[in-house]
């Protein structure tokens, strides 16, 4: 296993811990971008939407995404779509 693999393996037992503790769990943006399935350039311009969840500001150049936040948006543009809301449900 590469170092790079066992970085991310680790990463993700972290991640699954701090959700046992607490809902609270932050993503920074390529984090976010994988769970949404998009690039970063395109959470960006999402992240400009309303509606989209809000970035909580982790430092000055550091931003990232509560993951109940994106897991909530997700849900709501699946029920919109399952729904007849208008949008084929892609993000």
């Amino acid at each position: 296993m590469t170092q790079l693999k066992r970085k991310a393996g680790l990463a993700g037992e972290i991640r699954q811990r701090s959700r046992e503790i607490t809902d609270y769990a932050i993503v920074r943006t390529a984090e976010a971008a994988a769970i949404l399935s998009i690039t970063p350039k395109h959470l960006h311009t999402l992240s400009k939407e309303p509606g989209f969840p809000q970035k909580v500001r982790l430092g000055t150049n550091a931003v990232g995404w509560k993951i109940t936040d994106l897991e909530a948006w997700i849900n709501s543009k699946m029920d919109s779509s399952l729904h007849g809301g208008g949008g084929n449900g892609e993000v």
